[in-house]
């Protein structure tokens, strides 16, 4: 008998997937003593108390393996437990969402934490925040040129793209290429990862006009205007994916981009955040201070 032929397969819908998954974990999660309303459970404190649990983790782990049409699930599965968030959580992002990011990025952010760098809700729809706070600005404990761009559009699409390369703002020509970055959609199921092309060379491309990846111009697998308002998705060949929207144009709703910190670096991380936090409340004191004295001058 084949190693293969020693697995028990079963077959079930995303939909009975999910409700048989929610019972057993919450249920499971309640048992276990703990109190208060499982609705409110927070992603933090789900994923740590998904570490302290590795029953639960094997459990998660075996069922988050998405293919067309449902999901395949067998014994002896990796572990796969969710990326945790420093800090501030996505808006966007699930516990089971993160579960399926970490099991596509084990080769390339183990041992590490994610980092909200950009949000949209936050920072105001604009590609040039965008660059700002995510590749300029960004803490120098956050790992360079690796970033996970997620966004949702006005049909509740949700999706991105993992990128292993610095992207420069305003080139006007393709740049970043990595066999590492690949385009993915997690919402609406089942989650599709579109891994690069070795024969295209095509990956990270901005301008005045905004910025994408995949594709040619006119023609990517996904674009962001400038304005973060509006964007589109093409059938790409660069990483062999289909449209990742609703429509081939739509309007957006959310963006985020999220960088990645070393665990080992992760008090570095939070004392910079805080330092920053500081400096910025002295600016802001300092700004209103001299606003004072120019209007007492005004007078």
């Amino acid at each position: 008998m084949s190693r293969a032929e020693q697995h028990e397969w079963i077959h079930v819908s995303p939909a009975d997937l999910s409700a048989a998954a929610l019972k057993l974990v919450l249920s499971a999660y309640k048992g276990g003593g703990n109190t208060g309303d499982v609705t409110a459970l927070t992603l933090p404190l789900f994923s740590r108390w998904v570490a302290q649990h590795p029953d639960i983790d094997r459990f998660l782990a075996r069922l988050l393996s998405p293919l067309a049409g449902g999901v395949l699930m067998q014994s002896g599965g990796s572990t796969a437990q969710p990326l945790v968030s420093l800090g501030i959580e996505s808006a966007m992002l699930t516990p089971v969402d993160m579960c399926i990011l970490r099991s596509w990025l084990s080769g390339s952010v183990s041992a590490t934490r994610m980092a909200l760098l950009f949000s949209s809700s936050m920072h105001g729809f604009s590609s040039s925040s965008l660059f700002s706070y995510a590749y300029g600005e960004r803490p120098q404990t956050v790992i360079p040129s690796l970033s996970l761009l997620v966004v949702r559009d006005d049909g509740g699409h949700v999706f991105g793209a993992f990128i292993a390369a610095e992207w420069r703002r305003n080139v006007g020509h393709f740049h970043g290429h990595d066999p590492r970055n690949f385009l993915f959609q997690l919402h609406p199921a089942p989650a599709k990862k579109y891994l690069s092309s070795s024969k295209s060379t095509a990956h990270l491309w901005s301008s005045s006009e905004g910025i994408a990846i995949g594709g040619r111009e006119n023609s990517f697998g996904l674009f962001l205007d400038s304005s973060l308002l509006n964007g589109s998705s093409r059938n790409c060949s660069t990483f062999r994916s289909e449209r990742l929207s609703h429509d081939y144009d739509f309007r957006i709703a959310d963006v985020e981009v999220w960088g990645f910190v070393l665990d080992a670096h992760v008090e570095e991380y939070e004392q910079e955040l805080r330092q920053r936090a500081e400096d910025n409340e002295k600016r802001s004191k300092k700004q209103q201070d001299n606003a004072y004295v120019l209007d007492m001058i005004g007078k």
